[in-house]
């Protein structure tokens, strides 16, 4: 049973990456690095590439461009579960401090609250791969 996990895992990894795989090995790498916020001249340095070949993946490149999309999707959903898992405490403290004595620790938690309200949002729309008909999606939406 361990040994059949292990393997489901492995190909779920594959799977995951499976965008990835058209890519060189330098694609992938600046694929990374872009999503790490990484500059274009930091990239085309350690990659060893020119910017102008960076650019040219960015804007001409259909299985980079999906690639770079993809893997910004992923880091957008990684950030968004990391903190959806800080809420629960977080509304804890809130409510603590709502609750307590203090009226300034009231206000400041309310106020927090009423700013922070308008940061939730759903997420992003799913992108098209580069092989799928143009047709049956709608405009992309901006990568945040």
């Amino acid at each position: 049973k361990e040994q059949r996990d292990k393997e489901r895992r492995e190909n779920q990894a594959e799977n995951d990456d499976a965008y990835l795989a058209p890519l060189s090995p330098s694609q992938k790498k600046a694929v990374e690095m872009t999503v790490q916020g990484f500059k274009d001249t930091q990239i085309a340095r350690e990659v060893h590439l020119s910017t102008k070949t960076l650019y040219r993946w960015k804007t001409g490149d259909p299985d980079y461009k999906f690639a770079l999309e993809q893997a910004r999707r992923e880091a957008h959903y990684s950030i968004h579960d990391r903190y959806r898992s800080l809420l629960s405490r977080s509304t804890e403290i809130f409510s603590c401090c709502l609750k307590g004595a203090d009226k300034d620790a009231q206000f400041r938690a309310a106020y927090a609250l009423l700013i922070m309200s308008g940061s939730f949002k759903p997420p992003p729309e799913p992108v098209p791969g580069p092989d799928d008909d143009d047709d049956n999606y709608g405009p992309l939406p901006p990568v945040e």
